[in-house]
């Protein structure tokens, strides 16, 4: 066989090897862009849900007290800032006195006592977010001495317990239902000058007011004791509506 047979079968063979590479290439490159396709118009399995379920935010946790998630608060933001301090003290109140008290009602003590300053203080030494006297401060810690021992009444989440545990303390001594807006008005004047006196003027229509200048029987509650009341109740009111 002469060379030049030689190099032309050669040369065939070549290029059918060429042509069946080329082939097999294509084939690969349709097979693999169908396969790409069907991945794509394919659901992803559980677990790559699962993973991409697991970066997604979770929807807030609903408020278990219905009243709070219908409640649209008119309170200023100044006194809104201490909402979940005053829910946690009347909580603490709740555990210790057994008066369950709405956190609404410390809140509007919040807005008319200081307007939401803790540092706030008062002519007659009252001090704070709810503005608690000393004198009243040390008689609720020889009562609740495990829950106000070594504590400062000038921090704001022991003034908040103080006064939520004051205003169970006059819920107690005069038996009212803070649910009852007449009996409500009661606590609250007792807050201002004080359970005793508000409980006699309730049962005997006279209360004896004792000052620096001595004891005197008032037949009617002061004027600015009557005026304070109404002012937290406004307060408490367009809190919810």
């Amino acid at each position: 066989m002469d060379s030049g047979h030689v190099n032309g079968r050669r040369q065939v063979a070549h290029g059918l090897a060429l042509s069946v590479v080329l082939l097999g290439t294509l084939a690969y490159y349709v097979a693999s862009r169908q396969g790409t396709a069907s991945a794509m118009n394919q659901s992803p399995p559980r677990d790559a849900l699962a993973a991409v379920e697991s970066t997604a935010p979770s929807a807030a946790v609903p408020d278990p007290n219905p009243a709070h998630t219908l409640r649209h608060s008119g309170f200023a933001p100044s006194v809104e800032r201490w909402r979940s301090m005053s829910r946690e003290a009347t909580w603490t109140a709740q555990q210790a006195t057994g008066v369950s008290l709405d956190e609404d009602i410390l809140l509007a003590l919040v807005a008319v006592e200081s307007g939401g300053k803790p540092a706030a203080r008062s002519p007659r030494g009252a001090v704070g977010l709810v503005q608690v006297e000393p004198a009243t401060f040390e008689e609720l810690r020889s009562r609740y001495h495990q829950l106000l021992a070594g504590q400062s009444l000038e921090q704001p989440h022991v003034n908040l317990l103080a006064g939520a545990l004051y205003v169970a303390d006059c819920t107690r001594v005069l038996g009212a239902d803070l649910a009852d807006p007449d009996d409500l008005a009661l606590v609250l004047h007792a807050y201002n000058i004080g359970p005793r006196a508000v409980a006699e003027w309730r049962d005997n229509g006279s209360w004896l007011d004792q000052t620096e200048r001595g004891a005197q029987l008032e037949d009617g509650l002061p004027p600015e004791t009557v005026e304070y009341a109404t002012r937290i109740m406004v307060a408490i009111n367009s809190a919810r509506i």
